[in-house]
């Protein structure tokens, strides 16, 4: 498979007249809204991975500029991404050593990018505490995209939705590209992300229009005009995820979610335990 990579420059020239940017995340959160339309209206929209923009069109709308996926993805996972949200570009942010090293993974991306315009960029810089291990803290490619897109492009108006940051804040642990998985949450520091989500969000002195789960985010935010849209009606049925059943009664969901939870913070302890014990 040829691989079409560009560098910094192509892509900054690609969006050079761009002003308005939407950055839809993978929660499914977002398919709360009627907001297809309004998302492909942006001059750039922004997905992330395995998204398939054909199964909840009217929420999240058709046109896909950029996605972001990390180099983990392959045909193995899923069909290719120009039959899944058939970007202009796709981007992924790496280590400070570039792809994997192995040449079958890279392969198995590459096959799997097929041919698109592939831009490979080191991850974002993003400092969380004076300890130099925070530099090599491992961030989702949502944060990475939220702190780096509107910036590096001349961005004015700004839409931003489907982010929850694996339950962080109110909207749940759910994508609405992939089955449930809680593997998120023990990769990355959900809590940590949702702060630093939010000094990035403060930090865009454009305007911002936000669906409600993004609120906490934009709290007291001082130098942003911020638009804050409620949930026009109940959440969609999601084929592919598992739904508890109505026989599955309130108290034994609130116990099973609070089993999970301890489950989910013992790993995050444990991981903590492991960098300073490497350190």
């Amino acid at each position: 498979m040829q691989v079409n990579l560009i560098d910094l420059l192509a892509f900054q020239e690609l969006f050079s007249r761009a002003k308005s940017m939407a950055i839809i995340g993978s929660s499914d959160s977002v398919i709360n809204y009627d907001h297809g339309k309004l998302i492909d209206s942006y001059d750039v929209v922004v997905r992330f991975n395995r998204v398939n923009t054909a199964e909840f069109n009217a929420a999240i709308g058709n046109k896909t500029d950029i996605l972001v996926a990390n180099d983990g993805n392959s045909l193995a996972k899923s069909i290719p991404v120009n039959e899944l949200s058939n970007p202009r570009v796709v981007i992924s942010f790496v280590s400070n050593f570039g792809l994997n090293k192995s040449s079958s993974h890279k392969k198995d991306f590459f096959d799997w990018v097929n041919g698109v315009p592939l831009l490979v960029i080191p991850r974002p810089h993003i400092l969380v505490s004076s300890s130099s291990s925070s530099n090599f803290k491992s961030f989702s490619m949502g944060l990475y995209a939220l702190s780096w897109l509107p910036f590096i492009l001349d961005i004015k108006k700004l839409y931003v939705s489907g982010f929850t940051f694996f339950g962080a804040v109110s909207g749940g642990t759910y994508h609405h590209s992939k089955p449930p998985s809680f593997s998120g949450s023990l990769w990355h520091d959900a809590e940590l992300e949702a702060q630093i989500a939010k000094k990035v969000l403060t930090g865009f002195d454009g305007e911002i229009t936000a669906t409600e789960e993004m609120e906490p985010f934009l709290i007291n935010c001082k130098l942003a005009k911020v638009s804050i849209i409620e949930r026009d009606y109940f959440r969609r049925d999601i084929k592919k995820h598992k739904k508890i059943t109505s026989a599955f009664c309130s108290p034994v969901k609130y116990l099973f979610y609070k089993v999970a939870k301890i489950f989910l913070k013992l790993g995050y302890l444990l991981r903590r335990f492991s960098e300073a014990i490497n350190c």
